[in-house]
């Protein structure tokens, strides 16, 4: 996946970047993702998750550039920390539904069975009642038609 951020404050770059694009590298190394910085613009590219992972983790610190001309590896770190909280309650979050989801169709699926088993059994009983009907019902010279 790729994807291209815009840079809020261009004139902050260093900050954001970190001396010798440490935080940069830190991002880089903890998230698999390859990242690229031109004319203000930042684009990351790698899985899915990761990507989204490191645009967070941009995202905020350019929110923290917004209040302060300093980012540290702490800040960066700490970014890093609350954006793998995110995404693991994330995954929580899409099993809790996926194991929910699975509930429902297992419910409907035994209500879908059970009307089946009572037709089922309706249907055995009027086989039978009809059976005992044409049993009992005959007149002794009639033809038997279960007998061929």
């Amino acid at each position: 996946m790729e994807l291209t951020i815009t840079l809020e404050n261009p004139q902050k770059l260093g900050a954001l970047f970190g001396p010798a694009d440490r935080h940069l590298k830190m991002i880089r190394q903890t998230l698999g993702v390859q990242i690229f910085a031109r004319a203000g613009q930042i684009k990351l590219t790698g899985s899915a998750g990761n990507v989204s992972k490191a645009a967070a983790v941009l995202q905020e610190l350019q929110r923290k550039l917004r209040h302060s001309d300093v980012i540290t590896a702490d800040i960066v770190t700490q970014a890093l920390s609350a954006a793998a909280v995110r995404a693991k309650q994330e995954s929580a979050d899409i099993v809790t539904l996926e194991v929910r989801k699975a509930w429902r169709d297992l419910t409907e699926a035994a209500k879908r069975h059970r009307v089946q088993l009572d037709s089922l059994i309706l249907a055995q009983k009027r086989f039978d009642n009809t059976f005992l009907l044409l049993q009992y019902g005959r007149l002794p010279g009639e033809l038997d038609v279960f007998s061929r």
